[in-house]
Formats: structure tokens, sequence, C-alpha cells
């Protein structure tokens, strides 16, 4: 069962079923008001608490989507708040992550706020990929 992140209940409810085998968190703090300095922690907490929620109901938990607007905060900043995020989800049992979108190199840049770009034949430490080489450590580490 999925949700983005709003009735903490609901998702307790959904992983109690027998029928569900696991749960899947949206994080876009920026939809939901926790935008600028409170979505490093407004994200972090809702990660810690849902998989708090999947523990208890001893069912694994997706980040099934997450991600900050690329028109919001200064790229460095979404930077490090998705670093923040992914060790939180690593370090409270999160099963696996991952962005809204890793898009193909032929979708434009306002195409979608949100979307990740890996451009063909670059590395991922290429500015233009803006977060590939942050999804590498992670995964890395993971």
């Amino acid at each position: 069962m999925g949700e983005e992140g709003i009735d903490a209940l609901q998702l307790a409810l959904d992983l109690a079923s027998p029928y569900v085998d696991y749960g899947s968190l949206h994080l876009f703090p920026d939809k939901s008001g926790g935008h600028g300095p409170f979505a490093a922690s407004a994200g972090a907490d809702l990660i810690a608490s849902r998989a708090w929620i999947a523990r208890a109901a001893g069912k694994p938990l997706v980040l099934g989507e997450f991600g900050l607007r690329r028109d919001g905060l200064p790229l460095e900043a979404r930077r490090a708040i998705y670093r923040g995020w992914l060790a939180c989800a690593r370090r409270t049992g999160v099963a696996a992550a991952g962005p809204w979108m890793l898009a193909h190199d032929d979708r434009p840049d306002d195409w979608d706020a949100y979307q990740f770009k890996w451009l063909d034949g670059t590395p991922p430490e290429d500015p233009r990929n803006a977060y590939v080489d942050v999804l590498r450590d992670v995964a890395a580490a993971w």
C-alpha cells in the first residue's frame, strides 16, 4: 500500500492486512508546505515514522518516489537533503528507495520539475546530472 505521507493511521491499517505485502512512501514535502528550511527535517521525520509503522507491522517499506522541485531550493541544498533522506531511509531499515523519475535525455528540463537525469555518455559527477552521483554513493553504502 502506498501513501503520500499524509495519514499514518491509514498506513498502519493497510499494513495490518494479510493481503498487503509491503508499504510504499512517496515524499514531496514542497507539495504540502514542508519546503525551504523545513524540507530536510520534514522528510526525515516522515521516513522515520513510516519505517517504524512498517517495522511494527512486520512488513518492508519502500521509499517509492521522492523529490524536491528544481525551481525551489538551490542545487547544493537539494543534494544535501537527498543525501540526508536516503541516509535516514537506510538507517531506519527502509527496504529500497528511488527518486520520482530518472528521465531520459530527450525529456526537456521543464517537462517535470522533479525529474532526475543521467545524460547519456556522461559520468555521474557531471554537474548537468545534478543528483546521479548522490544516488550512486548511497546505493554503494546501502
